[in-house]
Parts: structure tokens; C-alpha cells; sequence
């Protein structure tokens, strides 16, 4: 990975630590009612490290592994309240950094990189009703060259309804990149999650389903499946040459804990496998690569914040 991107990373959740010093109030946690207390939400602010492990390659070289680093990091609080309605805004930065590895050659490294802002609005409806529509537009480039097709727009629109004090049911749709074309995409929803400890469910279908169990105020034990995509537009190695693109989808399960610290500060651990991922490039040069990347380890390791209760 190129650490020289690692300060970008961390300027972020310094931000994030400016913010919560001098503007804690402001930032109290988002509870407009209470559909929106039990609607699923990341962290305030975040810092993480994901890796991937050698997967092998079922086409290509002999031996050829694909392996990949991401370093994250978010931060997103209220911004503005008016009646029963919040708005919030966020930034957000990530590097992937892809390996292709074989005995036969040198290691193939790529970098591709992803900044992003965030405004989201979630309007409370009555005490079991919410809507909230969340918009992200986002620069994902390798950053050789940065044209217009670099810039995306991501956006979600869910309505929430509580029908108790355990339960949460939610529907919308989605639209972004992720996997190639901007298709909309359904999103279903159901959360379980009980005051105190217990166990607990997070089902956002098709993106993520968590099953955990709060032991107490400071420790969660989980199990947790997902899917992920990325999609970028590549730029030739001769200047001025023809474009291609990089897209990979990978999915997830494992094990993890939510560990508190102090003063909403927090580490989320996770490991597991990736079952399956797929790797499909052209680099603009008439190189490409399609090929299933078979079963490799993953972990993931993040410095959270949330804002407490007051």
C-alpha cells in the first residue's frame, strides 16, 4: 500500500476529534423518534484497515494470487435540526490497493483511490415512522488523469416503521456505480435489537445481515455476512491512450466484536473468509483480466466514535 496517502486517512479523524471537542452538543446521538433510535447507522467517525489475503486466480498465470489493502476513514454528525427532521453531513476517504502476485512475474500493484461527501436528511414521522434519503457524491480515479466520468453520485432513500419497541422494518431503493451501471437497486430491512444486553439482528438485504449478541454497555460478540463492489474507469500507461475500467465484487463472513474504549471511542474486529470474489480489468492497452478469485482471509480492524447519550 502506498502509505503516502496514510496522512489523508488520519487528517479525517482528527477532523472528526476538532468537531466533537468543540461542538459536542451538536453532536449528540441522532434519536428524532423512535424508528430513527433503532434505524441501523455507522459510527460518527471512523478509521479503519481492511485486508484481504492471497486469493487465487482460476484464470491466468499459474499460481497468480489477488490480494487487497483498503484504508478507510469517515466522519459524519448533525449538521442542522429543524422540527422533527436532522440534516447531516459527512466526508470520507478510501485507498484500495490491489496485488496481483505470480511466480512468474513481478507483483502488480494498483492503487485506486475514492473521496467522498455526504448530506443526508432523516425526517421523523410520528413516534414509529422515519424517512431519510442519503446523498454521496463521490471521485472514484486512480488519479492518473481526472476526468468527468470519475465523478459519481450515490443515493439511498429508506422509509422506516417501528411496530415495537424491539423491531424495525424498512424498504427504499439505492442507486450508485458499485457494480458497474447505475441501477436501481431494491432495499430491504429488518432490525432486532432489544434495550440491554441480548442478542440482536441487522438484515439490510442485499448489502449486509449481522446476528450478534451485546454481552454488556462496552462488548458485542457478531457474525456477519456481506457483499461489496467497486467500480473505477482505468487510464492507459501512454498519455493521451484509451480507457478501460476495474471492477471486483467480493463477499464476506466471518466473526467480529465491538469493543468500547472511552468516551465513545470504540475498535471493531473482524475475521473471516471471502467464499468468493471477481476480478473483471481492461486497462485501456487491450490487457484484461476476467477470472473468479477463489476462497482467501480477510480481517478488518477500526477506530470508532459515537456520541454518547447526554
Amino acid at each position: 500500500m502506498n502509505h503516502r496517502n496514510t496522512p489523508v486517512a488520519f487528517a479525517v479523524l482528527a477532523a472528526a476529534a476538532v468537531i466533537c471537542h468543540g461542538h459536542v452538543g451538536s453532536a449528540a446521538p441522532l434519536t428524532l423518534n423512535h424508528a430513527a433510535r433503532l434505524a441501523p447507522k455507522p459510527a460518527a467517525a471512523e478509521v479503519a484497515y481492511d485486508l484481504q489475503g492471497g486469493g487465487a486466480l482460476d484464470r491466468g498465470p499459474d499460481g497468480a494470487e489477488l490480494s487487497l489493502q483498503t484504508l478507510r476513514a469517515r466522519v459524519a454528525l448533525p449538521l442542522l435540526r429543524y422540527g422533527s427532521g436532522a440534516l447531516l453531513v459527512g466526508a470520507g476517504y478510501q485507498l484500495h490497493s490491489f496485488s496481483l502476485s505470480a511466480p512468474t512475474f513481478s507483483t502488480v500493484t494498483r492503487n485506486l483511490h475514492q473521496l467522498s461527501t455526504q448530506l443526508s436528511w432523516v425526517q421523523g414521522l410520528g413516534r414509529r415512522w422515519s424517512f431519510a434519503v442519503h446523498v454521496a457524491p463521490t471521485l472514484a480515479s486512480d488519479m492518473r488523469d481526472i476526468a468527468a466520468e470519475d465523478f459519481v453520485l450515490k443515493g439511498r432513500a429508506t422509509l422506516s416503521w417501528s411496530p415495537s419497541d424491539n423491531w424495525l422494518l424498512l424498504a427504499g431503493v439505492a442507486v450508485n456505480r458499485q457494480f458497474g451501471a447505475y441501477v436501481p437497486t431494491p432495499v430491504l430491512g429488518v432490525v432486532y435489537r432489544p434495550q440491554g444486553a441480548g442478542l440482536y439482528v441487522e438484515a439490510l438485504l442485499p448489502r449486509r445481515v449481522t446476528v450478534g449478541y451485546k454481552v454488556n454497555r462496552r462488548v458485542e460478540l457478531f457474525g456477519e455476512g456481506s457483499i461489496s463492489g467497486l467500480w473505477w474507469y482505468a487510464r492507459s500507461e501512454n498519455e493521451g491512450g484509451p480507457e478501460g475500467y476495474f471492477k471486483y465484487f467480493a463477499s464476506q463472513v466471518g466473526l467480529g466484536a465491538n469493543v468500547g474504549i472511552v468516551k465513545g471511542f470504540g475498535l471493531r474486529l473482524f475475521g473471516g473468509v471471502m467464499p468468493y470474489g471477481k476480478l473483471e480489468a481492461r486497462d485501456g492497452d487491450d490487457n484484461s483480466i476476467d477470472s473468479v478469485v477463489k476462497l482467501a482471509p480477510v480481517m478488518s480492524a477500526a477506530l470508532t466514535w459515537r456520541p454518547q447519550q447526554r
